[in-house]
């Protein structure tokens, strides 16, 4: 695996992490536990990738403050690459279509229609979805958030984006059944939500004045 930092621990829960990377190290995390331990990277500005596989419960605070994390995902492979551009929407808040940096219009699509997956990424599927108070508050780069596909509950606390100003995509692929607070973006006021039209995560955006991608 190279360079890639894996943590584990018995319990799929675990409490430190060393994070010294060296300057040619790849500055990606991928974590195959199921939960993340409170402020487990609290302040790490080493950080500028975490690629989550079976993780249902961020706890508060863990990755708070991680001032060079730029892409947060959910993902079936780690070693896949993905492509978080030119999905092609079925329509838009605005009557426009969007590239998902939500102001490049988009020409093309590269949706795989057999398979339902953004090319390049096969989307993780979870059973639940916990993202508690404040898991990735003030991580002052944040551009991209693909949340898995939740068969069960999904549930995002108070706080658990805020701060995050350069936020411009989040993506919910296949979630039906969301709580979202009303509090969880503060402070993030240029995003655009992929979302499946009329879901729960579409009306939520609706209400709060953000930008829709809808499919």
């Amino acid at each position: 695996m190279g360079n890639t930092v894996f943590l584990e621990k018995n319990n799929g829960h675990f409490e430190y992490f060393i994070y010294n990377f060296s300057e040619d190290e790849k500055k990606k995390v991928e974590v195959s536990n199921t939960v993340v331990a409170r402020k487990a990277f609290q302040n790490v500005d080493s950080i500028e990738e975490v690629s989550f596989e079976k993780c249902i419960k961020i706890e508060e605070f863990s990755f708070e403050n991680c001032k060079e994390l730029k892409t947060v995902v959910w993902e079936k492979n780690h070693e896949e690459k993905y492509n978080i551009c030119s999905i092609k929407p079925k329509c838009t808040s605005d009557g426009k279509e969007y590239n998902f940096d939500g102001k490049t219009n988009v020409n093309n699509t590269d949706k795989d229609e057999s398979t339902g997956n953004i090319k390049g990424i096969s989307i993780a599927e979870t059973s639940e979805l916990t993202i508690q108070h404040g898991a990735f508050k003030s991580c002052a780069k944040l551009q991209t958030v693909i949340f898995p596909i939740v068969r069960g509950k999904m549930i995002i606390e108070k706080e658990a984006f805020a701060g995050c100003s350069e936020l411009r995509t989040v993506v919910f692929y296949g979630s039906w059944n969301v709580d979202i607070n009303e509090e969880v973006f503060l402070g993030c006021s240029d995003v655009t939500f992929l979302c499946i039209a009329n879901s729960p995560a579409e009306r939520y955006a609706r209400e709060h004045g953000f930008r829709i991608v809808s499919f």
